[in-house]
């Protein structure tokens, strides 16, 4: 597929949209990241990356929250290109709450507690 730019248009840099520039080095993305407490260094991977967000979270939800957290910024990206509604961190922020909300009731019971609370801390 030949698109006129392949850069990101989630940031001004003029980066090529990677899946590591896009969902990691992105400043937009870090300031999502940084909203639920997660500190990504801009010089590693997709697979260093997750080993820091289990660092700096709970590793019995960390993949859950990694998942969650690319969703919620690629839902910003898609409605920036197809409904040109203008990416907030704070909206992404809502939808990944809204999101963990859900998954909270799928939570293993000697895990709720933890999760809930962890949830509550975000808000």
């Amino acid at each position: 597929m030949h698109l006129d730019s392949y850069d990101c248009v989630l940031c001004q840099t003029a980066s090529k949209e990677t899946v590591d520039h896009l969902f990691l080095g992105c400043q937009f993305a870090k300031d999502c990241w940084n909203l639920i407490g997660i500190t990504i260094q801009a010089d590693h991977n997709i697979y260093a990356a997750i080993d820091q967000i289990r660092d700096q979270s709970h590793p019995a939800f960390f993949l859950m929250m990694a998942v969650l957290m690319c969703w919620s910024i690629w839902t910003a990206r898609k409605d920036l290109v197809f409904k040109g509604v203008p990416p907030s961190s704070s909206m992404v922020k809502a939808m990944f709450t809204k999101e963990m909300k859900i998954l909270s009731l799928r939570a293993k019971a000697r895990l709720s507690q933890t999760f809930n609370l962890w949830i509550q801390n975000l808000l």
